[in-house]
């Protein structure tokens, strides 16, 4: 019987190149998966068309600012990456293209509302950061010793908390800004935002025609609009 030869010819499929973040800070971190049909292949990625093609494992990690190194940037640039492998002398096709951003954290937005209030009235305080930036927390401050956080970027705060040692009427100037997924830059400072803190005297002056209730209450008096329902507290 006559001997057989089969030959078989293997094509080498592209890897297909996967991030699990596309844009991040120089402080972040992204994980890249060239990801192969074979466990023992040699991975190479190469950024922005580089010529020196860089040898890694085929599941690497990159900080920000490496990247912004390997390609002779200083703090913000869109990295193009592809990736092949090299298994028993063949080299793979490219693989997909794909782009990440690095930038500089940005300033968040900070609303207050309502901007007028007593000091035993609340207002809301919302950071809102960029869209694309991945939030652990935000931080409220003021030059009076405000210091709260909220996962949620939204606080409620006490008109007395915000005036601390000082008495109305009183304007409070207020601060915000966020921690990235990277946990090591802060985002800038958001602009300045005024709560003006009244005396409730003052702005039951100012309105001369709303009906209010006068309430003893020990040493101080409840002075309260009916058709609000709402009460402020007044020293007496």
């Amino acid at each position: 019987m006559a001997a057989r030869l089969i030959i078989v010819f293997i094509n080498i499929l592209a890897p297909t190149l996967s991030a699990d973040s596309w844009r991040i800070t120089p402080s972040d971190r992204v994980h890249l998966n060239c990801q192969t049909i074979f466990s023992d292949s040699v991975c190479y990625f190469i950024f922005d068309n580089l010529p020196t093609y860089q040898q890694y494992s085929c599941q690497h990690s990159w900080g920000g600012r490496q990247l912004l190194s390997l390609v002779k940037q200083s703090s913000a640039a869109d990295i193009t990456v592809t990736c092949f492998y090299y298994r028993k002398y063949d080299w793979s096709q490219y693989s997909n293209r794909i782009t990440i951003s690095i930038r500089d954290p940005s300033p968040p937005s900070l609303t207050v509302k309502p901007s007028v209030i007593t000091e035993t009235d609340s207002v809301t305080l919302h950071c809102r950061p960029p869209d694309a930036a991945t939030v652990t927390l935000c931080y409220f401050f003021n030059a009076k010793g405000l210091g709260e956080t909220s996962s949620s970027c939204q606080v409620t705060v006490r008109g007395s908390d915000l005036l601390k040692s000082q008495t109305p009427p009183a304007e409070v100037t207020v601060q915000c800004y966020y921690k990235t997924r990277g946990k090591q830059d802060n985002s800038p400072y958001s602009s300045p935002q005024t709560v003006t803190i009244q005396n409730a005297w003052n702005l039951m002056l100012q309105h001369p025609s709303t009906v209010y209730l006068v309430i003893p209450l020990g040493n101080k008096v409840s002075l309260t609009k009916p058709e609000q329902k709402r009460t402020i507290q007044l020293n007496n």
